[in-house]
């Protein structure tokens, strides 16, 4: 394998040609992936844990109001639409966490369902999520709107989840018939 270097960035034309083996063709790339990554830091992969780790972060801030629930919306929003891989999975991970959580809700005390059911109705209000995630997002909010014949909710604190996502994406009703 070869692998070209060059030994001066400003004269770029002086270079040499080095035959490397396999392992140290590796380390070659691993040593310029680290000096690029400092370089230019959106390079820089982060592990899947902290991926997690930051999402989880920033959804514990806004569960304990420390941030709110419109000011996390521009920033998932920024994170879908980024360039950035790093900031795209977390982006990600925060959204799929929002939606594993809907089965845990009916545990939630009111507080929490409260910022849940904001979470949910903000993502579709703002068009943030589409296709499949908002066909879901849809779904579990009809879902915990479900009431007996007699018109008593089957589960209380789904219902409250329930009626709060629906305040916040109302207006988008029109949208869905069939909803």
């Amino acid at each position: 394998m070869l692998l070209v270097t060059f030994h001066d960035c400003k004269l770029a034309h002086s270079f040499r040609i080095v035959a490397l083996s396999h392992s140290d063709l590796k380390n070659e790339y691993a040593r310029l992936y680290t000096l690029y990554s400092k370089v230019y830091p959106e390079l820089e992969r982060r592990s899947e844990e902290e991926i997690k780790e930051t999402a989880n972060k920033i959804l514990v801030q806004v569960y304990n109001e420390e941030v709110n629930v419109m000011d996390a919306m521009g920033a998932m929003r920024k994170w879908k639409e980024s360039g950035n891989a790093n900031e795209q999975e977390v982006y990600a991970c925060i959204l799929q966490t929002i939606l594993d959580e809907y089965s845990c809700l009916s545990q939630y005390p009111q507080k929490n369902l409260r910022i849940a059911g904001q979470l949910y109705g903000q993502l579709i209000q703002q068009q943030i999520v589409t296709d499949l995630s908002l066909g879901v997002l849809l779904r579990y909010t009809l879902e915990a709107l479900q009431a007996d014949n007699d018109g008593t909710p089957v589960n209380q604190k789904l219902f409250y989840f329930g009626m709060y996502a629906l305040t916040q994406f109302k207006n988008r009703l029109r949208e869905w018939d069939d909803y």
